[in-house]
């Protein structure tokens, strides 16, 4: 399975989740890869279209930013995709889930969102965001290939856990 994930990233955060969602890919597998800025002047020559799953990511200040935004709606009708997005309010939250309709409305199949809840102005994450994120990209890739996680059988090893 050939992987892209594209994020657009001001400050470093997004890239620092798009590390963290690869991490997570590759926990699930052995897959093909690719992370790909978003280019604000439109001269990426990557074509997403040709991967079988996209990530895409981007900060929410008070919306998504607008490159995430319109590189999502150049996707492909069926084109699978995963959003991830950190932003500070739930205003953000809301700007992710217009989206995701957005994209879905176009006959993009937008498997699942994850949004971080953080200062976009500030550097770095907790463990706990870190690990959120990398599970998030084990548990699409898992999903899609009908194999379980890592995380499925430590939950499953736990005794009650169902």
């Amino acid at each position: 399975m050939k992987i892209l994930i594209a994020y657009y990233s001001n400050f470093g955060n997004t890239f620092e989740l798009a590390s963290a969602v690869k991490r997570g890919i590759l926990a699930a597998g052995d897959f093909e890869v690719t992370i790909s800025k978003i280019s604000p002047k439109k001269e990426n020559n990557l074509d997403p279209n040709q991967f079988d799953l996209v990530f895409l990511g981007g900060p929410v200040v008070f919306e998504l930013n607008s490159q995430v935004r319109d590189f999502g709606l150049r996707l492909s009708p069926g084109k699978k995709v995963a959003v991830f997005s950190v932003g500070l309010s739930k205003v953000g939250f809301e700007s992710l889930k217009k989206f995701e309709s957005a994209l879905v409305s176009k006959g993009i199949n937008c498997i699942e969102t994850i949004f971080i809840k953080k200062n976009v102005f500030q550097k770095g994450f907790s463990e706990i965001s870190i690990s959120r994120i990398e599970g998030f990209g084990e548990k699409i890739v898992s999903r899609l290939m009908n194999i379980s996680t890592k995380r499925d059988k430590e939950k499953s090893k736990i005794k009650g856990y169902k």
